[in-house]
């Protein structure tokens, strides 16, 4: 199956993909690495570097990989962040999710 993670190189989506290629699945990762590191990308999975919000590029990678299967862990995770400049924390948790395509 093809499968899309959005935030596939943080703690939590890089375990997911790691799991996915173990079960032989076929995985594109997203990621701005704002959260995540490059020490934790799977080397079997696609990875695009690309912001949830940046929509022209999120939409070109959803349209080149063809995912039959997303899992949407891409966010903004920070408090202090949230607190600092929720203005932000709001443009990547809720536009962010909003553009991922359906």
């Amino acid at each position: 199956m093809k499968v899309l993670v959005t935030g596939g190189v943080a703690f939590r989506g890089s375990h997911i993909v790691y799991a996915l290629t173990a079960d032989g699945h076929q995985v594109a990762v997203i990621g701005d690495l704002s959260t995540g590191s490059e020490s934790n990308m799977n080397q079997r999975a696609e990875f695009h570097r690309v912001g949830l919000t940046d929509f022209d590029a999120t939409g070109t990678v959803f349209a080149s990989v063809k995912p039959q299967f997303v899992s949407h862990l891409g966010a903004q995770t920070s408090l202090r962040l949230s607190i600092k400049n929720p203005v932000y924390d709001v443009t990547v948790n809720v536009l962010g999710s909003i553009n991922v395509p359906r």
